[in-house]
C-alpha cells in the first residue's frame, strides 16, 4: 500500500475529487457538503493508495463510494 504520493500524483487525485463532486452535485440533497467531500477524499486517497492512479477511475469509484453514503442516508430517514 502506497503511503506518498509525488506531485503529479496529488494532481491527479485533485483533479478527480473535482471530478466526483461534480458528478455528485445534485444527488447530495440534506448531507452536509463537508461530509460528502470527506467521504469522497477518502476514497480517493484509499483507492490511490492502491495503485489507481487514472484520474476518471479514481473520480469514478469516489462518485460511486459517495452515491453509496448518500443512498445510506436516505435509507436512514426512512427508517427514523
Amino acid at each position: 500500500m502506497k503511503h506518498h504520493f509525488d506531485p503529479d500524483e496529488i494532481r491527479t487525485m485533485c483533479a478527480a475529487f473535482e471530478l466526483a463532486l461534480e458528478a455528485l452535485e445534485k444527488d447530495v440533497g440534506c448531507i452536509p457538503p463537508k461530509i460528502i467531500r470527506d467521504h469522497v477524499g477518502r476514497a480517493i486517497v484509499r483507492y490511490a493508495q492502491e495503485g489507481h492512479m487514472d484520474k476518471l477511475r479514481l473520480a469514478t469509484y469516489a462518485a460511486y463510494r459517495g452515491r453509496d453514503l448518500i443512498d445510506l442516508k436516505s435509507v436512514i430517514r426512512i427508517i427514523e
